[in-house]
C-alpha cells in the first residue's frame, strides 16, 4: 500500500513541475505579448497583470514539491559545514522535520482559506475580477505535497547540505 502512496506523490509531483513549467511559459508569453502589443501601437493586455500575479503563484506553489526533492531548494549551510558529523545529523533531521510540518500546517490552513473563499465567493478585483478561491486552490496541494518531499528526505537520511563549498545558498 505504501509503495502505491508513494508511486501516485512521484506521478503528482511529476504533474506539479510540468504545470509550473507551462506556467513559466504562460508568463512569458502574456508579458511578451503585451510588450508587442503596446509597442506596435496596439495598446496593453489588461488582462495581462492579474494572470501573471496568479500564475507566479502557482508556478512557485506546484515547483515546491519538485525541487525540494531535486534538493535544488535553500539550504543555508555555512554554519552546518563547520559542525561535527553528529551535530549535523540532528540539526538534519531537525530541519527536515521543522520544514515538513511547518508546510502541513501551512497546507491544512490553505484547506480553510479555500473552504472560506469557495463559501463566500470572493473576487479579487483587478483589470479582470478573478474569484479568490483560484488564489487558494493550488496552495492544499502544493504544501501537503512538499511536506511529504521532506519526510521522504528524513526518512532516507538524504543529506539536504552541500558538500563541496558554494554549491547550496
Amino acid at each position: 500500500m505504501l509503495r502505491i502512496l508513494l508511486k501516485l506523490q512521484d506521478q503528482l509531483v511529476s504533474a506539479l513541475a510540468i504545470c509550473a513549467a507551462a506556467t513559466a511559459l504562460l508568463m512569458l508569453y502574456l508579458t511578451v505579448g503585451d510588450v508587442v502589443s503596446r509597442t506596435l501601437g496596439f495598446g496593453s493586455w489588461p488582462s495581462t497583470m492579474p494572470v501573471v500575479e496568479l500564475s507566479l503563484l502557482y508556478f512557485a506553489i506546484f515547483s515546491a514539491p519538485y525541487l525540494v526533492r531535486r534538493k535544488a531548494h535553500v539550504a543555508i549551510d555555512s554554519f552546518i559545514r563547520l559542525t561535527p558529523p553528529a551535530v549535523r545529523k540532528l540539526a538534519l533531521y531537525t530541519v527536515l522535520w521543522f520544514s515538513a510540518l511547518a508546510c502541513l500546517t501551512c497546507g491544512i490552513i490553505s484547506i480553510g482559506m479555500l473552504e472560506d473563499s469557495v463559501a463566500s465567493g470572493e473576487m479579487v478585483i483587478s483589470s479582470i475580477d478573478l474569484p479568490f478561491w483560484l488564489f487558494a486552490l493550488p496552495l492544499p496541494l502544493g504544501y501537503v505535497a512538499t511536506a511529504i518531499e521532506f519526510l521522504r528526505l528524513a526518512a532516507a537520511g538524504t543529506d539536504i547540505y552541500s558538500q563541496e563549498s558554494g554549491g547550496s545558498i
